[in-house]
């Protein structure tokens, strides 16, 4: 996981608070993390997330201001027509 590459203030930092059945959606380009769980009971949370081949081939992406993560998992993406995972659909291209 990245981590920022200097200290951040966390004066002016938004916590969202998440009730059931709600959505949060934002750029995982954004600095972002999880308060620790105190409160005694379990807290469950899935990710989706969507890439897109045109842009991922043409480099397109928003601003990675903090830092790169060591690998980016593009094989955990499939298009949605065919299951196809993107590293082969990105290849097969026209």
């Amino acid at each position: 996981m990245p981590e920022p590459s200097e200290p951040v203030s966390i004066a002016s930092e938004l916590r969202v608070v998440v009730e059931p059945e709600d959505l949060l959606i934002f750029s995982g380009a954004h600095l972002h993390a999880s308060v620790p769980n105190a409160t005694g009971v379990a807290r469950f949370s899935v990710e989706v997330r969507a890439a897109d081949a045109e842009d991922e081939a043409s480099g397109r992406r928003a601003p990675n201001l903090e830092g790169e993560a060591p690998r980016v998992a593009l094989d955990w993406f499939r298009k949605v027509m065919d299951g196809m995972l993107l590293p082969v659909a990105m290849r097969n291209r026209d």
